[in-house]
């Protein structure tokens, strides 16, 4: 009969935590930056170079000394040194969680 009831309450416990991780998991996961590896590279209107992201996103990589020194976004080597390194999206971090 204690083994029953053991099992009873294992049963109810493991309830209660996968209703938390269901709720909790998500919340932890949009605190952290959404890495996106960089496919390619593009100019903006103004002649800045921009990383294209895996997600679709594009974001400036300025190479602008003294505040950003990049001096490798100024040769199509550097550029491509750079395919495949992950940056932080900022709009994949601003868009809502998809549930």
């Amino acid at each position: 009969m204690k083994a029953r009831t053991c099992h009873k309450k294992h049963k109810e416990l493991k309830y209660v935590f996968a209703d938390f991780f269901e709720l909790f998991v998500p919340l932890v996961a949009k605190t952290r930056p959404m890495k996106q590896a960089i496919t390619g590279f593009e100019k903006d209107d103004d002649g800045h170079w921009r990383a294209i992201l895996e997600c679709g996103h594009r974001q400036h990589v300025r190479h602008d000394p003294p505040l950003t020194t990049r001096d490798w976004v100024l040769t199509q080597a550097g550029r491509d040194s750079r395919l495949g390194v992950e940056l932080d999206c900022k709009r994949c971090d601003e868009e809502p969680l998809q549930q």
